[in-house]
């Protein structure tokens, strides 16, 4: 996270996207996405992408812009959100370790009037990767109730 901040600077930050983190990836990629996505396995077409191709300086600048502003708009719109009345369903992995579904995903969820909630037991992370079928589910079920 530091690191990620550091990223965003001007001038200090571009020798950070460019030089610092491509050696980072090298040393500590693997560890890295194994941890993200814990306690799942890492899918074998992301397993054989060079990891120097995840820490290029524009992806480097969005993820750690998106990280940093999220939070914050969300805080920001959080009495907002209980007037979207739209159909949603907010998934979790159970064991995420990133963003525990208990907390980031139940406060979401309470503050959308149609949401529902859906925790999968034992899922981390990356639902997206993990469970397809459950993130397509969820995608149907929005769809069924918007028609």
């Amino acid at each position: 996270m530091p690191l990620l901040r550091l990223a965003l600077l001007p001038f200090v930050g571009r020798f950070i996207r460019d030089w610092v983190f491509p050696v980072l990836a090298d040393w500590f990629g693997r560890n890295r996405l194994t941890a993200a996505f814990a306690p799942d396995r890492v899918p074998n077409y992301l397993r054989a992408m060079p990891l120097r191709d995840l820490v290029k300086s524009d992806t480097l600048q969005t993820m750690a812009a998106e990280l940093f502003g999220f939070n914050a708009a969300m805080f920001a719109r959080r009495n907002a959100l209980r007037h979207l009345e739209v159909p949603t369903v907010v998934l979790a992995g159970g064991a995420d370790k990133t963003a525990a579904a208990d907390r980031h995903a139940a406060w979401i969820a309470r503050r959308l009037p149609q949401a529902r909630l859906i925790t999968l037991p034992g899922v981390g992370h990356m639902v997206q990767h993990a469970k397809p079928n459950a993130v397509m589910q969820a995608v149907d079920e929005v769809a069924r109730q918007a028609a």
